[in-house]
């Protein structure tokens, strides 16, 4: 059996990880099937109204 794993990074100064301004970097994965991940997605853009259907954060 397969199993998905989501991988995601949160930092500003892109490939540059060793920029002074860059204080912190994240690193972060997940794993679930398909259908988990959708109804979750589909859960948080409709909870927080969010347009374009991609979930994003920002400070």
């Amino acid at each position: 059996m397969s199993q998905r794993i989501y991988f995601d990074e949160s930092g500003y100064t892109g490939n540059n990880l060793l920029h002074p301004k860059q204080n912190y970097f994240a690193y972060a994965s997940v794993a679930t099937d398909d259908d988990e991940a959708r109804l979750w997605v589909e859960r948080m853009i409709k909870k927080y109204n969010i347009q374009g259907g991609e979930l994003k954060a920002a400070t």
